[in-house]
């Protein structure tokens, strides 16, 4: 057997040429296209760049990888809707494609998401409605970014958008409470009572005694004049609640129904957490002055006097009870002081 001696020059050159011959190979087999495209951007011109592939996918519809690399391009110039759009479209033409796609997608989601969340942070409020809105157009079957859209329209005092995107939000997740909230409130706000209660409802059935959820289901009842079922919601708040308001708005439907001495009753419980007591002891002298209850009527008046020593609707009120009682000396003194505090 002859063995051949091979120089070390030779044995380099036959160990290069196959690796030489790839990279040579590869971008003599790289469209020319992509060439331009990059040459564009590294000139910092996208928009040519973005040129030259809408060109060449008039020609070469089915190419996958053109229509991938549009979409990087067209999310560097910011065109959200057109990068959702070809991204489709190149998993759609080549499912190798696919999973490349899904993750640019997400990708794009999520920085823009992060962005609004970091300018609802700072006070940056249209740029971070603009954020999540982009957030919406690449992935618009995720709740998350609608609701944050919502609640940067809460914060720019546009409700009616912010509805939009609160019930689409609902729509895509029916167990979304935060969205259920900001609608519950507005609807509650603009008068929207039947609304109001809806959503308030699909609180509850997602967080069983939330407090605000059971306060505008009560509040709803109350302003649809369904009665029985506002009373039913009330006595479940009042029993839990610790805002006297709650307690005076249970006082304000009981004394509507001329249930006074239950609207007393709450409306002293109300004074005993902190609400306001003058106008608790005035609901209450109202309450005593319907029920004929002049004894009563006549402590109550002192009391507001404590509080305002010189209101006049109470001296008003004492000088009722002391004609009523045939106190005719201490009906004198009040009327006389009456006198002196309205001429001066």
């Amino acid at each position: 057997m002859i063995v051949r001696r091979v120089s070390k020059r030779r044995l380099a050159l036959l160990t290069w040429a196959p690796a030489a011959w790839v990279s040579v190979c590869l971008v003599s087999c790289t469209p020319a296209i992509y060439q331009k495209v990059d040459v564009s951007l590294r000139q910092g011109n996208p928009a040519a760049a973005e040129k030259h592939l809408l060109s060449y996918l008039r020609t070469h519809p089915g190419d996958a990888r053109a229509y991938f690399r549009l979409a990087e391009i067209q999310a560097l110039m910011g065109k959200w809707p057109e990068v959702a759009a070809n991204l489709d479209r190149c998993a759609d033409l080549d499912q190798g494609w696919k999973r490349d796609a899904e993750a640019a997608r997400e990708r794009y989601w999520r920085t823009n998401l992060n962005r609004g969340i970091e300018s609802l942070a700072n006070q940056e409020l249209r740029r971070a409605a603009l954020y999540f809105r982009h957030a919406t157009t690449l992935l618009p079957t995720r709740p998350l970014a609608h609701r944050l859209l919502g609640e940067a329209h809460v914060r720019l005092d546009d409700p009616n958008q912010a509805v939009a995107a609160f019930e689409r939000a609902v729509q895509l997740d029916p167990a979304e409470p935060t969205a259920h909230r900001y609608l519950a409130r507005i609807f509650f706000t603009r008068g929207e009572y039947q609304k109001a209660l809806e959503h308030a409802q699909a609180i509850l059935k997602i967080q069983v005694g939330d407090l605000e959820a059971m306060r505008l289901v009560a509040y709803s009842y109350d302003h649809l004049d369904e009665t029985q079922s506002a009373l039913t919601a009330y006595l479940s708040l009042v029993n839990r609640s610790r805002d006297p308001a709650d307690l005076e708005a249970f006082a304000a439907l009981q004394y509507r129904l001329g249930n006074y001495e239950q609207a007393i009753g709450w409306a002293r419980k109300a004074m005993s957490l902190n609400g306001d007591r003058l106008r608790n002891l005035r609901a209450i002298a109202q309450c005593q002055l319907l029920r004929k209850d002049f004894n009563e009527l006549e402590k109550t008046a002192h009391e507001i006097l404590g509080v305002k020593p010189e209101d006049v609707a109470a001296l008003q009120l004492l000088q009722v009870a002391y004609t009523a009682l045939n106190k005719e000396q201490e009906r004198i003194e009040i009327t006389e002081r009456i006198k002196q505090i309205t001429v001066k």
